[in-house]
């Protein structure tokens, strides 16, 4: 299995986002409504995928990144492999991921490296094991799923 085939998308409430971000970044083509709620989505499919972080005390929206699908484990960054790369937050409310919906809290941890944002991924637990049917799943911010 992949990594790539972990994570395929993220969304956001349309009222967390600046409009003023919105536009800046033109996001309105990633608006949908889901549960009678407006949110953006960003999908790893999309042709140039992007993801909401939280950056040097600001907001921003940045290229998801290409190098293993965008995607990196714990492990990795442990052992020290990410020289120069910034500790990001991933915002987000939702998780799409093997055709399931999942509610996030707080946020995903990323890395910010060379421009583009990497998720952080950790072993599944056995739930979202078998929520999913995925091995690994995103390190989650203050919960566990």
């Amino acid at each position: 299995m992949l990594l790539g085939d972990l994570v395929d998308g993220l969304a956001i409430a349309y009222s967390d986002l600046p409009l003023e971000l919105i536009e800046q970044s033109r996001l309105q083509r990633l608006v949908h409504e889901r549960g009678g709620e407006r949110e953006l989505w960003f999908m790893r499919r999309d042709h140039r995928p992007t993801l909401p972080i939280w950056r040097s005390g600001r907001l921003e929206i940045a290229p998801w990144g290409r190098k293993g699908n965008g995607l990196t484990w714990q492990s990795t960054v442990d052992m020290g492999l990410w020289v120069g790369a910034e500790p990001v937050e991933v915002r987000a409310n939702v998780g799409f991921d093997g055709g399931v919906w999942y509610r996030i809290r707080q946020g995903i941890r990323g890395l910010y490296a060379a421009g583009e944002v990497f998720l952080i991924v950790v072993p599944a637990s056995y739930y979202y094991r078998t929520m999913t049917r995925k091995e690994r799943m995103p390190s989650l911010i203050g919960e566990a799923i």
